[in-house]
């Protein structure tokens, strides 16, 4: 199977260098907070000395950082006179259990990190209408925003949209907006590797019927390796269905049936793997014994309620702290030029 040709976002825009207030903090071997509250005019507020002060605004006059530029763009909107950064996180249907603790995790971590002062709110959607949220897409809210999860239907609907806020969304990759994304299509090759040097000769795959572009690459990626390492999937072990459990339940027994219960079950999407676990032990299969269930992804409740399964980590909490970054700087600098930043950080393993 080829792998899926697409250009990547900003892939031919101009690699500027832009200077943000952790470069400035690293010159000046100072703390980032205090480069971000002088710059934000609250350095007498948070008591930073004279001296301090005007010497963090000569050294970011110095190195290029666009002073008038940001004063302009930026927003204090929130209750505390802060920047507000809102984060859009869907509400999935079907039992779906959104990450937003692991989200909120890496965010927290990114603010400490760079010594970010400022206002997160969460805004929920429902999945396939984000357009219903719009309104808050506005500089009278919020000074930028993350998108997480976003469908294709909300996606296409993105793409039409001129907002007034730099918006960043999470994994997924465009023309017109910066984001941080993993190579799904690599990601799933890289499973079906981890099988074959596990062993695995024989191998199903369940995958969520969303209309979901990283799901999908996943799936042509895992079909690929599989492809590629001799791992036989057959076309009636590699079904595309809901959480019902119907489509499941009749895969299942068709391997019970005829004995060619493979080694290795794929779950491309973690709370898939839940129901794929529940439906093996209905039928008496016993899981890791007969065979391991194996899905990408590594919610929290994983731990507590299936530990018989394998995991493929995403390192939520790393590309949110990396979307968080993205957005800062383009608020800092005031340049909302698309790119695309393919994170590199997340490790293809089985954890349990």
């Amino acid at each position: 199977m080829l792998r899926p040709k697409y250009i990547l976002a900003g892939e031919d825009m101009e690699k500027e260098k832009r200077v943000n207030m952790k470069q400035i903090a690293e010159r000046l071997n100072i703390s980032a907070g205090s480069v971000s509250l002088t710059l934000n005019g609250r350095g007498d507020e948070m008591r930073i000395s004279e001296e301090t002060q005007k010497l963090i605004l000569d050294t970011a006059k110095e190195m290029g950082y666009p002073l008038e530029k940001v004063r302009k763009k930026r927003q204090t909107v929130g209750v505390n006179n802060l920047p507000v950064i809102v984060v859009f996180i869907p509400i999935l249907s079907e039992g779906i259990i959104s990450p937003y603790d692991r989200i909120m995790s890496g965010l927290n971590q990114c603010m400490k990190e760079c010594g970010l002062n400022l206002e997160i709110l969460v805004c929920p959607f429902e999945y396939n209408k984000l357009s219903e949220k719009y309104r808050y897409f506005s500089d009278k809210f919020c000074t930028g925003a993350i998108v997480f999860s976003v469908s294709e239907t909300d996606l296409d609907e993105l793409l039409l949209q001129n907002f007034e806020i730099p918006v960043v969304l999470f994994n997924r990759l465009n023309n017109k907006y910066p984001t941080v994304y993993i190579d799904d299509y690599e990601a799933g090759y890289q499973v079906a590797k981890i099988f074959y040097e596990k062993s695995f000769e024989k191998a199903a795959m369940f995958t969520p019927d969303y209309k979901s572009k990283p799901i999908l690459l996943r799936k042509m990626g895992f079909e690929a390796g599989c492809e590629h390492y001799g791992i036989e999937l057959p076309e009636r072990y590699n079904i595309v269905c809901g959480l019902s459990g119907k489509e499941i339940e009749a895969c299942v027994d068709d391997m019970s049936v005829n004995n060619r219960i493979p080694q290795v079950v794929f779950a491309n999407m973690d709370d898939l793997g839940l129901r794929v676990l529940m439906v093996l032990k209905e039928k008496g299969i016993k899981v890791p014994d007969e065979v391991e269930v194996v899905l990408y992804g590594n919610h929290a409740w994983t731990k507590l309620v299936a530990s018989e399964m394998n995991c493929i980590p995403l390192d939520i909490e790393g590309i949110s702290a990396e979307c968080l970054n993205v957005l800062w700087q383009m608020i800092e600098s005031g340049n909302w030029t698309a790119q695309a930043k393919v994170y590199q950080k997340n490790q293809m393993m089985l954890t349990k």
